[in-house]
């Protein structure tokens, strides 16, 4: 999503987006926009031939990835790497790192990422910044559309076997105690891969797979539909970049909990948007059962995040965000 914000956000400031893996001459809308970007169907040598040619003419080459900086040190223009989350928190190979050393800008989607970034890689970068990422205008809203279920728990994320942070496992161990206090509980989980199946059987052998959902992916009505049928978002994950799902959330008038490690904690602003718990399942189930059992508490968080995304997190600061750093980087 950050990739395709990018490219529309460049196009309006008169510039290009290249990128490896789309089709040629994708199209993307974003918002009321429509976008062309300069794909190359994973052919990495037509791709790089592209990148060296059209940077000859540019001021500034945006990679968008670490796994591009490679290309850094055969570039005579400014370069800026941005870096989003666990891609660059394990040493990188030389050639990488010796493209991030190159750069002429480093960033990150938030401070955390960044931190690990440099911790991680032992680089010092001169110029930094942090480009949080923003709420998609499909998923921006006037207000909530449907019947808000009281004790509906809701969690959006891939179902990867490398993504088993993402606490989806330890929402579902929570349940069994939850049921003794909340017998109409029940959650809701968006997303697909190849953890699915495990996670599944855990549901089974807990024996709530009766009040547990597994609704795959889904289009964006549906999930706004389920956003707003929804009263609380769960996911303790301790390895987050950001965490776009947690905008999503919020701007849907969700109540939130999210993992006090990782970015989540500057994403919910330190807990004052939405709580935040450790690795133990006595301190997730306590969290839990607080917004359960209090509907004013659900409300207040909600409508503080939500105000927190409509000042911070919109499409038009995002806009604003990257045509204030290419100024400041081409200047």
């Amino acid at each position: 999503m950050v990739t395709r914000h990018l490219a529309a956000v460049f196009a309006e400031l008169g510039g290009d987006t290249i990128t490896l893996n789309d089709p040629l001459e994708c199209e993307f809308q974003v918002g009321k926009g429509r976008f062309t970007v300069s794909g190359h169907s994973r052919n990495k040598v037509g791709f790089a031939a592209e990148v060296r040619r059209r940077a000859r003419d540019a001021d500034l080459v945006f990679m968008a990835h670490p796994h591009l900086a490679p290309l850094a040190p055969f570039l005579s223009t400014r370069v800026a790497v941005l870096v989003h989350g666990k891609e660059a928190w394990r040493p990188l190979g030389a050639v990488r790192r010796a493209g991030l050393m190159r750069a002429d800008a480093v960033g990150a989607v938030s401070a955390y990422s960044l931190e690990q970034l440099i911790e991680v890689q032992r680089i010092d970068p001169v110029n930094r910044f942090i480009l949080p990422p923003a709420l998609d205008p499909s998923l921006e809203t006037d207000g909530v559309v449907g019947t808000r279920v009281p004790h509906r728990l809701l969690t959006v994320a891939r179902l990867d076997r490398g993504d088993t942070y993402k606490g989806i496992d330890r929402v579902l161990t929570a349940l069994p105690r939850l049921t003794e206090e909340f017998p109409d509980v029940d959650y809701v989980v968006v997303g697909d891969g190849d953890d699915r199946a495990r996670l599944m059987r855990i549901a089974q052998v807990l024996d709530v797979d009766d009040r547990v959902e597994f609704m795959g992916s889904v289009d964006n009505p549906t999930l706004q539909r389920l956003y707003s049928s929804s009263s609380i978002y769960v996911m303790p994950s301790p390895n987050e970049g950001f965490g776009i799902v947690y905008l999503e959330a919020l701007t849907q008038g969700l109540a939130v909990i999210a993992s006090d490690a990782g970015a989540a904690r500057e994403v919910l602003g330190e807990g004052k948007f939405g709580l935040l718990v450790d690795d133990t399942e006595e301190h997730l189930v306590a969290a839990l059962q607080t917004l359960l059992r209090d509907e004013h508490r659900r409300s207040e968080l909600a409508r503080a995040g939500e105000r927190h995304v409509e000042a911070n997190f919109l499409f038009t600061h995002f806009e604003k965000r990257v045509s204030e750093l290419v100024d400041r980087l081409v200047s």
